[in-house]
């Protein structure tokens, strides 16, 4: 981030009772970069993504948090995109004024949308079925209208919107509110 003296960053992996290196290979980069940059949240027994995410957002410390899938979907460099889309959101004007934007209500999310056509072809004809039958009751079971993307896993959170979704969070595993 070279535009601002004040940004700071830290990201905070979830280690949900894997049995792989996965907490090994970030212990490695804990001992490079230092606690301040690098924290692993261990747990023994898995509890689900909904709960990792949960735990994530809880423990991060900045006034903008952001929850990106592991799997390289969505580039960090989008990042950029969804923190200008926020500050606007908000009227702030200031792209270096963290704190009065972690002091508002946002959450700005990213969207694989230009990837569709792509995935739809590698997927088979019932996974499609499936995905596009969940995303029919997330709109009209679940109310949730203008966003292209709710699975999209890039979000941009301000920490006052953290406190207040993710505190209220009740399902845990792979399908997870809010």
């Amino acid at each position: 981030q070279q535009r601002s003296t004040t940004f700071t960053w830290e990201i905070i992996v979830v280690d949900d009772g894997s049995n792989d290196t996965t907490a090994d290979i970030v212990q490695t980069y804990v001992a490079k970069y230092g606690t301040d940059h690098i924290r692993l949240l261990s747990y023994k027994k898995n509890q689900g993504k909904g709960f990792a995410v949960q735990q994530g957002m809880l423990h991060a410390r900045g006034h903008l948090v952001l929850f990106a899938d592991a799997d390289g979907a969505s580039e960090i460099t989008c990042l950029d995109r969804l923190e200008q889309a926020m500050f606007g959101a908000l009227g702030i004007d200031d792209r270096n004024d963290y704190a009065q934007c972690g002091q508002s209500f946002c959450i700005t999310i990213g969207s694989r949308a230009h990837l569709q056509q792509r995935a739809e072809a590698e997927r088979t004809v019932l996974r499609n079925i499936l995905m596009h039958g969940f995303h029919f009751v997330v709109k009209w079971v679940g109310n949730v209208h203008g966003i292209s993307d709710t699975q999209c896993g890039f979000k941009l959170f301000t920490r006052r919107s953290v406190i207040r979704t993710v505190l209220l969070q009740r399902i845990r595993r792979w399908c997870f509110d809010p």
